[in-house]
């Protein structure tokens, strides 16, 4: 920014330099106006429980029908967030909606990052792209993907950013998913249609902490029944 204040000093264009200035934004535009705070259907994670495949099961169940007694339309489609193991160590739990089988239980599964966003100046909206992976083994496909920000992408050093915006997964990224603030989320349309919808909490605030602990947030997408195809 200091490099781009000397540049307009000598001058260059102001125009020229707002559109490398939009690139280092520490926060996206979308997400200013978004209050952290923890969705009515979170479930208190027990901390004396063991963390195994069956606990963190039973947990997304019970969560799914705390969302069931709110808006039965509503199917939990991913939850990313931080628990404490002991005084120095942290775990985190992303989990992600998928259709798959025994036999398509593997590393490449889970591996969702096949999607992008690209959103214009200061705009209010986020275009989501995103695509049903090559590289998928038969019987397996996760509903959601996690994107990356094609543009505007200063932002990606911010701890929302880095534990994840999960996005629904179309047959093809000509249609892109359109992403818009309301009521503290970021809703998510197709066509549209509301598709889904995304927010975050922060899980605890600390003065300093290792980088290795990850972002002090979580995330979660809600996908809509009706509305909702993945073709």
């Amino acid at each position: 920014m200091r490099s781009l204040q000397f540049g307009i000093n000598e001058g260059m264009p102001v125009t020229y330099a707002e559109d490398w200035a939009v690139q280092a934004l520490p926060f996206d535009p979308v997400f200013v106006k978004m209050i952290p705070s923890p969705p009515q259907w979170l479930t208190t994670w027990d901390t004396t429980a063991e963390t195994s495949q069956k606990a963190i099961s039973q947990y997304l169940q019970q969560c799914q029908r705390q969302i069931e007694k709110i808006d039965s339309n509503l199917i939990l489609g991913s939850l990313s967030f931080p628990i404490g193991t002991g005084r120095y160590s942290r775990l985190g739990i992303s989990c992600v909606c998928g259709m798959f089988d025994a036999e398509s239980l593997t590393p490449q599964l889970f591996d969702t990052s096949c999607g992008y966003s690209t959103a214009h100046h200061l705009d209010k909206k986020i275009m989501y792209h995103t695509e049903i992976p090559e590289a998928l083994p038969e019987g397996g496909r996760p509903l959601l993907a996690r994107t990356m920000p094609l543009t505007r992408y200063g932002h990606w050093h911010s701890e929302v950013e880095t534990r994840g915006v999960n996005v629904p997964i179309l047959p093809s990224k000509e249609s892109p998913v359109v992403g818009l603030y309301d009521n503290n989320q970021l809703i998510l349309n197709y066509q549209g249609n509301v598709i889904a919808m995304w927010g975050y909490w922060n899980t605890g605030w600390e003065v300093a902490f290792p980088a290795a602990y990850g972002p002090n947030c979580g995330t979660y997408t809600l996908l809509k029944k009706i509305s909702y195809n993945p073709g």
